[in-house]
């Protein structure tokens, strides 16, 4: 089989496959193939083909990849329970070593213990620390 199909074939295979995927998973060895096909055109062995294309992958890969990390996932906006980490609230039933308690935030109550297993009174400011199953694990401000 000649080097030029077999490149084109690996070009083509790692262009669909991005495609199918939309992950950036295999544009750097399409990039690397395509430069190795170029080369394949320009008569240059085999040895010399696969030098590029190993190359050619890896420097796209190196200097694309935080670029394209940072595309792909952006900034991650916290939806849900997950906003409520880091938000204050007050305490409206008291938490103790044993028992929890509720605190009133964002315009609900959730129930809620002390990450400290210490007693927090009832009317503490106290800071959301980490929500564990459906409470949440706070600390008096």
């Amino acid at each position: 089989m000649s080097p030029i199909l077999v490149w084109g074939i690996v070009l083509a295979v790692a262009v669909v496959f991005e495609i199918a995927t939309v992950a950036l998973v295999s544009i750097w060895f399409a990039f690397g193939s395509l430069l190795a096909l170029i080369a394949a055109c320009l008569k240059a062995s085999l040895s010399v083909q696969i030098i590029i294309f190993v190359l050619g992958s890896l420097l796209t890969l190196v200097l694309t990849r935080p670029l394209a990390s940072k595309m792909l996932h952006g900034q991650i906006t916290k939806t849900n329970v997950d906003r409520l980490i880091g938000k204050k609230g007050v305490v409206t039933k008291s938490l103790t070593a044993y028992e929890m308690g509720e605190v009133k935030l964002l315009n609900g109550t959730w129930r809620a213990l002390s990450k400290t297993k210490d007693e927090i009174t009832k009317g503490s400011q106290v800071k959301v620390l980490a929500i564990e199953g459906n409470h949440l694990i706070v600390e008096e401000i």
